[in-house]
């Protein structure tokens, strides 16, 4: 996968320093925000990778491709998790 974010520079160096470490990281999106009809689509170990700067309209944003990994202690196929909430 890959996402996009409007970094400050602080962060951008955080960033960086997560991908050159190799440090692998968790991602959680959720979507709709009503009991009964909403969804967490949850990644618990995520390598981020080939970070990119792109411009969204004269914004300066830090692109970075991700693949999800198995958790260290998982038995495999537990890279995505999703939750009906």
């Amino acid at each position: 996968g890959s996402f996009s974010l409007d970094l400050t520079a602080a962060q951008e160096v955080t960033f960086m320093g997560i991908v050159k470490a190799n440090t692998t990281q968790s991602i959680a999106l959720t979507l709709g925000t009503v009991s009964g009809n909403k969804w967490i689509i949850f990644i618990p170990c995520a390598q981020l990778i080939n970070p990119k700067k792109t411009d969204l309209s004269g914004k300066r944003l830090i692109s970075f491709d991700f693949r999800a990994l198995p958790t260290p202690a998982g038995t495999g196929n537990d890279e995505i998790r999703l939750v009906h909430l």
